[in-house]
């Protein structure tokens, strides 16, 4: 019996299962939802040596700032390091309602209209029905000066 009409066989068989696995994996990544949260220019300076900001002198404290599109929720998660997130939730971020706030005792982000739950440490949903991350800022932080800037 000729091998060379099976070995076409099987090579036929494999490349059909691979088409399968990539478009299997291709259509399984999440889409882009329809309302998004607008990308608007952010470049926001403070100083956390001033009294306004005085608490971010502590790792584990936030400060609420007025920049982004519906607020920036500022996190300070590490002696050098700080998260900065926009207040939009990410499930409905056109509705003025869909506005994320710490939850203290959870230390979490939660929106006050659908109850989505987002991690302070990076944003990620954590409970739906939003099923993005928040958007998130750079952050530098001159620790001499205590100086901080957000940026896009």
């Amino acid at each position: 019996m000729d091998q060379k009409p099976i070995k076409t066989l099987i090579a036929s068989k494999l490349r059909r299962v691979f088409l399968l696995l990539v478009l299997l994996v291709m259509g399984c990544r999440g889409k882009a939802p329809a309302d998004q949260v607008p990308m608007v220019p952010v470049d926001f300076y403070l100083n956390i040596l001033l009294p306004t900001y005085s608490r971010l002198q502590l790792v584990g404290n936030y400060a609420y700032l007025d920049a982004g599109y519906r607020g920036i929720v500022l996190y300070r998660s590490g002696l050098d390091r700080f998260e900065a997130y926009d207040r939009a939730c990410t499930y409905a971020p056109s509705q003025s309602c869909h506005r994320v706030s710490v939850v203290d005792s959870l230390m979490i982000l939660q929106c006050a209209c659908c109850d989505s739950r987002f991690s302070l440490l990076d944003g990620a949903a954590v409970r739906g029905p939003a099923g993005w991350p928040l958007r998130t800022y750079r952050v530098f932080f001159e620790e001499t000066s205590g100086s901080v800037r957000i940026t896009n």
